[in-house]
């Protein structure tokens, strides 16, 4: 059972009732052989309940993503946008904190704040209302191959999400995807963000957020090689292996 997320603790779910998923899940948990579990929070539960769990991160494809930090432009509808762009990457869903991104776009009405992905339903209010600023752009899905352009346009990657128990037990992708671009990265203190405390600035409410924004974009790319060490130690590939050992190890 590869167990990535808390699926009770999302807004919307397939059932009216959590309790129903967390039955399911712990049901899981009980009767197969082997989990992986994607962040120290969700290794800790599983933990109880069966003694064959691992922890199986995320990971990246760094070889395509490192093109981020390379030659090239950015994605067209970057050009002309007011520097900095202060970019996102991933689903515009019920993990976002859509307060503070009001708050930061307002303290900072010069700067520009793109978001590439997906808008689910149940958000569409909170990001009409943030368009309304002017400052904030939603371009909507693009394919994982052709955001290499958009990460090249960031001048800094973001991790605006709320704290809540969902995104405590959660261990983003795109954290994996900013540090194989080697951009500099702030995010609120979410779970996952904490293997990475030397080249992540983390920070809690509007005014540290903004602060750790305006360190982020006078970063002299000092930390750029050290992100893409990280990335290179958390690829797929290596991921895979992991993963295939503990099966091989516990599955006769």
């Amino acid at each position: 059972y590869d167990w990535t997320d808390d699926w009770a603790a999302f807004d919307i779910l397939p059932v009216e009732d959590p309790m129903e998923i967390v039955v399911l899940n712990d049901r899981l948990l009980r009767e197969v052989d082997l989990i992986f579990a994607v962040s120290a929070e969700l290794e800790r539960r599983a933990a109880m309940v069966n003694p064959h769990t691992y922890r199986a991160p995320n990971a990246t494809d760094p070889e395509k993503l490192g093109q981020a930090v390379g030659e090239g432009p950015p994605a067209a509808e970057l050009i002309g946008l007011p520097r900095p762009i202060i970019g996102y990457v991933g689903q515009v869903a019920d993990k976002m904190d859509y307060e503070l991104i009001g708050q930061v776009a307002r303290a900072r009405p010069d700067w520009s704040f793109v978001f590439v992905g997906p808008v689910w339903s149940s958000k569409r209010e909170q990001v009409a209302s943030l368009k309304e600023l002017g400052n904030v752009h939603f371009l909507g899905v693009r394919p994982f191959e052709q955001l290499v352009p958009y990460l090249r346009g960031f001048d800094v990657c973001t991790l605006p999400h709320a704290v809540t128990p969902l995104t405590r037990s959660m261990d983003p992708i795109k954290l994996y995807d900013y540090l194989a671009a080697g951009k500099p990265i702030v995010s609120t203190p979410v779970a996952g963000v904490e293997r990475f405390a030397d080249v992540v600035r983390v920070a809690a409410g509007p005014a540290d957020f903004v602060a750790a924004l305006e360190a982020a974009r006078s970063e002299n790319g000092s930390l750029a090689e050290r992100r893409w060490s990280y990335a290179q130690a958390n690829t797929w590939q290596t991921r895979a292996g992991e993963m295939w050992q503990a099966l091989a190890r516990h599955i006769k």
